[in-house]
């Protein structure tokens, strides 16, 4: 499991930023697979996020259908608690 330090503001845009839309499928960070880790500090609170790949899943009533997600992203492996919410917030 990897740890960085970034700044309070930034964390904040990886927690909302969803993935942009593009062209060309990202082929996913080298050296990440789905499920890894990284812990982000921003002014002493940390948070954990998941790697996800791009992937195509089932989608529609019956999963007879298929949505892609063609870029590779991070999610927070937890909900946002208040306390780095109002650190990020003000």
């Amino acid at each position: 499991m990897k740890k960085r330090c970034v700044p309070a503001a930034l964390l904040c845009i990886l927690f909302v930023v969803a993935a942009a839309a593009c062209s060309a499928p990202d082929p996913g960070t080298p050296g990440m697979a789905a499920g890894d880790r990284e812990i982000f500090v921003a002014e002493g609170l940390s948070m954990t996020m998941v790697y996800v790949p791009p992937l195509t899943l089932p989608a529609g009533e019956d999963d007879s259908g298929t949505q892609t997600v063609s870029r590779a992203f991070q999610i927070s492996e937890t909900e946002v608690p208040y306390m780095l919410w109002s650190v990020v917030h003000t």
